[in-house]
């Protein structure tokens, strides 16, 4: 298949083209000049794999919980292809996208991603299946969710902050993570066809971002 997918929820973004065999990955670890460089990353990959945007047959990214401003910027991105191209666009929950590749683990999963005033977006799995929904919380909070006797696997780009911060406080708390930078292009492009193989619907105009937290906004609308 031709596809591009984007993993624009943390300030490391990736951007990935393939063209049925021959697949480009691209890393960006820009700060906030991602902006500047989505777009030109974009057409990096798909000219490196001989494809234009109007050959695709999907395109998927991660829709959230993480940066308001990279998922926003995610998401405009591939749209504007979708509304130009008419190409379908699937969304896949960024902590499912960190969980995905290590679903076949023994040990229960926590999936994680620093979201910053000392609280993290969490998600737990069990056997590839998630049995804890997305939560935006601190590690006093977190607590509740885990037990001491059980193994956990921590997850995501910012498991060995979340880890030093769970141990800080909950030392007899079974976690590690793995070292290995957490290249999440691939389970976008597995996760994507899976969709389409169940024909799931792609996303629809009106669809945007999943966030967790309100955005500083929101938080001083008055309250109804």
């Amino acid at each position: 298949m031709k596809a591009l997918v984007i993993d624009t929820a943390v300030t490391c973004i990736y951007i990935a083209a393939k063209n049925d065999d021959n697949t480009v990955t691209l890393r960006l670890d820009m700060g906030m000049k991602q902006a500047e460089k989505l777009l030109p990353a974009i057409d990096c990959v798909l000219s490196e794999v001989g494809l234009a945007a109007k050959d695709l047959d999907y395109m998927a990214l991660t829709s959230g919980p993480g940066s308001f401003t990279g998922l926003r910027l995610g998401m405009s991105a591939l749209k504007a292809i979708n509304l130009c191209h008419n190409i379908p666009l699937y969304a896949c929950q960024t902590l499912d996208v960190y969980a995905h590749n290590f679903r076949n683990c023994k040990e229960r999963l926590i999936s994680v991603i620093d979201a910053k005033k000392d609280r993290f977006y969490a998600s737990i799995y069990s056997e590839g299946k998630c049995i804890c929904e997305p939560f935006d919380e601190e590690p006093q909070d977190i607590l509740r969710h885990l037990e001491e006797n059980v193994e956990y696997l921590v997850v995501g780009t910012d498991s060995p902050l979340f880890c030093e911060a769970m141990k800080a406080i909950a030392p007899n708390l079974k976690l590690s993570y793995n070292n290995q930078r957490m290249v999440t292009t691939d389970a976008l492009f597995e996760m994507a066809e899976e969709k389409i193989a169940k024909k799931e619907p792609p996303l629809q105009d009106y669809d945007g971002p999943f966030y967790i937290r309100k955005s500083e906004a929101e938080e001083k609308l008055p309250q109804q």
